[in-house]
């Protein structure tokens, strides 16, 4: 493949922008694809006025740089076009003359140029400011004088009003590459579709891991001296921690200069470093801080401290918060906030324990989603669907589904959905949040609050619907109650419309309801003419009435791979724990396990059952009274909602896994249990025996059925050769079935045959 990449240096050449583009050539060159140039440097300006109005010019429109670029497009004749930053020798001039020639073009957006005229959504004051999203636009860059320079940020202001209105470039381009789930986010609120928009992380430096005996002991700053990546909070921090080694790596521009007179005795300014120094300084570094007070697009620094194990403070805003989760790959604190920097640097230095865990979880996280090959694969898939894209015809969807929060299973897929790269490149499409739930506790109950979002999602509906003219509407449609009829509306909108639509159920329950006249009604109107999309063939029975077994497509749900080093053939624990994870609700069956709790210990059998999930319907109190009653106090806990590590750590530390529930479809948990090889015990409900294989991968009960429950769990705790057996065989049908590799090819492969 041939690929030209376009780009205009910034003034120092040294930026994490210059590095990530000639990082992305190599690991394309590297792999047999040629990759030329089309560049422009700034460092050329230095402080000349000649230079400066030259490109105020050249920055709007530089005729030179769009005939240079038709003279090289003739010769090299790129498959794919790539460009970063424009200004301000190229110009955005230069889009039409690609768009012209229908090479597809991909913009890598390493900070917020695009909308903002600075590039960093910082006023003049270093505060936070979207001003330029809306309303008067880059009018509030003049406004504020956000460069700290009335010409300048006339000229900037300009130039991104002209490149927003005449070269078009928040639309021209066939995708975006962001570097940050936030960021996505950000370019969607301003009108980027989703399914023009590519997460593709930075590349860290190439860090050979200093194996000299350094020995850690400094608090480092490592990158661009400059206010919005909070220097000078850096600086106050070390002044209030005098005993504590701090160390700054960056070249200090001159604006900034005066800085180096406040350095306390304790921090040391080393420069710019790079290669074998600059690793060293990571080797002999205790913590790494990036306390930057801008969204950020993807801080390199941070993979880099990642590879290198080291404990990171970053603050919690923007790209960082993404790379880093609290307390289980780094500290997160408030931008700009130096009380709270200097007390989380204060702790962290002497925690020799805490950064060590930090480090080594950092360091895996690194390896596993930041390592050139997955970015090289991720870059050439974006690559090969753009060049697809010019010989298929278009496929536009619009999809109004849940996503979190709150967190529940419907939620997750549509969340899996919305991030699925083979999904959002196979088909346009326009996302709509159809719940108008935000927490666990809200669902069932009605609100003002819930009315007013309900009215935006069919605003945004019959907007999708006349703007964007989609050939498919797909809708996760709730089954029964008020839900079904909020969501039935959505439905009869889109056959105004004359759509094509596709129901997905992620729940059940028309059965029961189609009986009553108003039900019935409503459900020939919302079937009739649609396809239907079930979690499994347990679940048709539910539709029969309804919808023929011909526009029924089986698409059962599937879920990331986790990255637990779980030892699951193992006995684990000499009293055996069980596991219950889920939304503390009746209809999940939490005082059915509590009540096959109490018959276990009244027969003396040895366990420790731990409850895990959000508060719902059970309060907190509730369940402790249950507890105490039944005399359960010394064998079952509660331990509240857990996410992330802390969740794989609950299922590694549970030999069974316990989930009598009364009325499911496809419980996602079931998954997550299955693939971390933990025998099951559930009951016969929905499409739960296709995730449990009764009397191989676990046992299925009737629902309320505690004495039954409590039979089969003791029959699990006192045999651990069938715990482990039953544990494989699970993984084993998960692995076959239930990934979400899985499930997002058979997603596509449906949506493809409907559309």
């Amino acid at each position: 493949m041939k690929i030209l990449f376009i780009h205009n240096n910034y003034a120092s050449n040294t930026t994490g922008e210059e590095y990530a583009a000639e990082s992305l050539k190599e690991i394309l060159e590297q792999n047999g694809h040629e990759v030329k140039w089309f560049r422009r440097f700034s460092d050329v300006i230095n402080d000349s006025f000649l230079r400066k109005v030259q490109a105020f010019f050249s920055g709007v429109y530089n005729p030179r740089a769009v005939h240079e670029l038709k003279v090289l497009l003739d010769e090299f004749q790129p498959d794919v076009i790539q460009v970063q930053n424009l200004y301000p020798f190229i110009s955005p001039g230069i889009v039409k003359t690609i768009k012209r020639r229908g090479i597809p073009l991909v913009m890598r957006c390493p900070n917020y140029r695009i909308f903002c005229p600075t590039g960093l959504h910082l006023d003049g004051q270093g505060a936070i400011c979207e001003k330029c999203l809306s309303g008067t636009r880059e009018l509030n860059c003049i406004l504020k004088n956000c460069e700290n320079d009335v010409p300048k940020s006339v000229g900037y202001a300009l130039r991104n009003f002209l490149a927003r209105t005449f070269w078009h470039v928040t639309s021209a381009m066939d995708a975006y590459i962001v570097q940050s789930a936030f960021q996505k986010q950000k370019f969607i609120d301003n009108g980027i579709p989703a399914n023009k928009l590519f997460v593709l992380p930075g590349l860290s430096s190439k860090n050979s891991i200093s194996k000299s005996n350094l020995i850690p002991e400094y608090v480092t700053f490592i990158g661009r001296v400059s206010e919005e990546k909070g220097i000078k909070e850096f600086i106050k921090a070390a002044s209030f921690l005098p005993n504590v080694p701090f160390v700054i790596a960056g070249s200090i521009p001159k604006n900034l200069s005066y800085l180096i007179e406040e350095f306390p005795i304790n921090l040391e300014w080393r420069g710019f470093i790079a290669g074998k120094q600059l690793d060293d300084l990571y080797a002999s570094s205790k913590i790494i801080v990036v306390p930057s007070k801008w969204y950020e697009g993807f801080p390199n620094v941070l993979t880099s401290a990642m590879k290198h194990g080291k404990a990171i403070i970053t603050s919690n805003l923007g790209a960082m918060a993404n790379i880093i989760e609290h307390n289980e790959t780094g500290i997160l604190v408030q931008p700009g906030d130096v009380i709270g920097l200097t007390g989380a640097i204060k702790e962290l230095f002497t925690d020799d324990e805490k950064r060590s865990l930090l480090g080594n979880n950092a360091r895996k996280k690194a390896a596993l989603r930041y390592n050139s090959t997955k970015v090289y694969d991720q870059l050439l898939y974006l690559y090969d669907s753009l060049l697809s894209e010019k010989d298929r015809k278009s496929k536009n969807i619009l999809a109004v589904l849940h996503y979190p929060p709150p967190v529940h299973g419907a939620a997750m897929v549509g969340k899996f959905i919305m991030e699925s790269n083979l999904i959002n490149n196979k088909f346009k499409i326009n996302y709509i949040n159809l719940g108008t739930s935000t927490k666990v506790n809200e669902i069932g109950y009605g609100s003002f609050l819930k009315i007013k979002r309900y009215i935006k999602i069919l605003y945004n509906t019959l907007k999708h619907l006349y703007k964007d003219k989609p050939k498919l509407v797909y809708i996760t449609l709730t089954s029964s109650g008020a839900g079904f009829f909020k969501d039935a509306i959505v439905v009869f909108l889109s056959q105004i419309f004359s759509k094509k639509i596709v129901l997905h159920f992620h729940n059940k329950g028309v059965k029961t309801k189609q009986h009553q006249w108003l039900d019935n009604l409503f459900y020939r109107q919302v079937f009739k003419g649609s396809e239907v999309i079930l979690l499994s063939n347990y679940l048709y029975e539910d539709v029969k009435k309804y919808v023929s077994v011909e526009n029924v497509h089986i698409c059962p749900n599937g879920i990331p791979l986790t990255n637990s080093s779980l030892k699951s053939s193992l006995v684990k624990n000499e009293v055996v724990q069980l596991l219950f994870l889920s939304n503390l609700i009746a209809s999940k069956g939490v005082f059915d396990l509590l009540m096959a709790c109490q018959i276990l210990k009244n027969k003396r059998v040895p366990f420790f059952c731990r409850f895990i999930g959000n508060i719902g319907d059970i309060s907190l109190a509730e369940f402790i009274a249950k507890v105490n009653e039944l005399g359960l106090s010394d064998c079952v806990c509660y331990d509240g909602p857990k996410y992330g590590l802390e969740k794989e750590i609950a299922f590694e530390n549970s030999d069974i896994f316990v989930f009598p529930t009364k009325n499911e479809c496809f419980p996602l948990v079931l998954l997550e249990a299955s693939q971390l090889s933990l025998p099951i015990i559930s009951t016969n409900e929905g499409g739960i025996p296709d995730i449990v294989k009764n009397n191989q991968s676990g046992f299925l009960v009737e629902r309320q059925d505690s004495l039954e429950l409590a039979k089969k769990i003791e029959l699990l705790i006192t045999n651990s050769e069938l715990r482990v057996k039953m544990g494989e065989i699970g993984k084993e049908n998960f692995n076959e079935f239930f990934t979400l590799d899985k499930f997002e090819e058979r997603f596509s492969q449906i949506l493809e045959e409907i559309v």
